[in-house]
């Protein structure tokens, strides 16, 4: 499974006119390591933060769980999110860039149970964990019978695979090899 990341702008952003220069854009991101640390560090920051500068644009970046960002951004307090999933949902209210990378996602099992995973009909009648919030729901919807339990982070989702609570669980491979 692949996912592609945009660089997703509210569509409303009415306090940038053309007479005053884009001096600050403010991003916000829930933690997701390697991509952005807690402290708002990260590679996605990186990227951000150079091509903002290309343009003499200054980067800033809050970190908070996804559905405090989702609500900033909704309530223009920040102005975008540097790393979302596009989906049909978010495109009706969002403006996304080109992709500018994209991840590799991974289906997470515990060593002593024995999936053969070939695709997503592999995943037909599991109980998988999930993060909350995150694009890939509207994929996992058209699994038959497959039943999600969403968490809040990747920490808790493969926690529950660990103690065997969940048969699977789905996630970005860098960030479950940065865990």
């Amino acid at each position: 499974m692949k996912g592609l990341f945009y660089l997703a702008w509210f569509m409303l952003v009415s306090h940038f006119t053309a007479a005053s220069p884009i001096k600050v854009v403010v991003g916000g991101h829930s933690p997701w390591p390697p991509y952005i640390l807690e402290d708002g560090s990260g590679l996605v920051k990186e990227i951000t933060v150079a091509a903002f500068a290309a343009q003499n644009i200054r980067f800033e970046i809050r970190t908070a769980p996804f559905s405090r960002v989702m609500r900033l951004l909704e309530q223009k307090e920040i102005d975008l999110v540097p790393a979302l999933w596009w989906t049909h949902k978010r495109a009706q209210t969002l403006l996304f860039t080109e992709p500018y990378f994209n991840n590799d996602m991974v289906v997470v099992q515990h060593a002593k149970y024995k999936i053969n995973f070939k695709g997503a009909t592999s995943l037909r009648f599991l109980t998988m964990s999930t993060i909350r919030g995150y694009g890939y729901h509207e994929f996992l919807n058209g699994i038959e019978g497959l039943k999600v339990v969403p968490v809040l982070s990747l920490h808790a989702s493969l926690q529950l695979v660990q103690k065997g609570r969940v048969d699977v669980a789905i996630a970005d491979l860098w960030a479950v090899k940065h865990i």
